[in-house]
């Protein structure tokens, strides 16, 4: 007698036999009961990890931003400082603070 499932890989076997109903139902319960990785909660779990790591680099990136307006404001507060100590008159004076 000839076998009509020969050749077929295990998981087609196992549909023709149980039937294709019984099969989802059964792909199902095995999810739900942890046999069987669940694509969404894999999906879920990875966008969570990524926000967390993008949220992070958000909140450097912003103290870094911080850090550098402030270190331009130093440098303008010195440049202007220089340039009133540089001066030789009042109207040169006004102009270094504009």
């Amino acid at each position: 007698m000839i076998d009509p499932t020969n050749g077929l890989p295990g998981w087609a076997k196992l549909v023709s036999f149980i039937g294709l109903p019984a099969a989802i139902m059964a792909f199902f319960l095995g999810q739900q009961a942890g046999w069987i990785p669940s694509v969404q909660a894999e999906v879920k779990t990875a966008m969570d990890h990524h926000k967390t790591e993008t949220t992070e680099q958000q909140k450097a990136l912003l103290e870094a931003v911080k850090e550098m307006v402030q270190g331009q404001k130093d440098v303008q507060r010195i440049q202007r400082t220089s340039c009133v100590n540089a001066a030789k008159t009042a109207a040169e004076r006004t102009d270094c603070l504009r």
